[in-house]
């Protein structure tokens, strides 16, 4: 039930996705419950103000937080990013895990808040339909100097 509810919500909304879209907020959530190896919580927060060329990025590692910035050139090639994402292609191969990781995107986009959230990311979705997501989330963890053991 839960696929289907989400499948019509992003359908739904799909049509608010153009080249036209206004992006605010991008948070990024990477967490593995049981993860032995470090960085097994991830928190990003990039925030946008309105014509500037610099993006401001709050985030928290293993509960560490730090600031940092990036360029606005950077920034439009994460919603650029996002903007190409098919939610169908998110959902298609979407396989089954007990304890795996969890990655969640939310972004603004025309005041309207999305969200993508996968289980189970790894480098092996290279040859799958959620390719184009794992790219968006290593184009993320590299602006940030991150490093997750099998996805980046």
């Amino acid at each position: 039930m839960k696929k289907i509810y989400l499948i019509i919500i992003l359908f739904s909304s799909f049509k608010m996705f153009s080249q036209n879209c206004i992006f605010g907020d991008i948070n990024f959530e990477f967490s593995h419950d049981v993860y032995i190896y470090k960085n097994s919580s991830i928190k990003l927060f990039f925030t946008r103000v309105a014509e500037s060329k610099i993006v401001e990025v709050f985030g928290e590692i293993d509960h560490k937080e730090f600031k940092t910035k990036i360029s606005r050139k950077k920034y439009d090639e994460i919603c650029e990013k996002l903007i190409n994402l098919k939610p169908i292609d998110i959902i298609n191969d979407a396989p089954i895990y007990l304890d795996a990781s969890n990655t969640e995107i939310i972004f603004t986009c025309n005041d309207n808040s999305f969200s993508y959230k996968v289980s189970g990311l790894n480098k092996g979705d290279e040859k799958t339909s959620r390719k184009d997501f794992l790219e968006l989330v290593i184009i993320i963890l590299e602006s940030q100097n991150i490093q997750i053991r099998n996805i980046n």
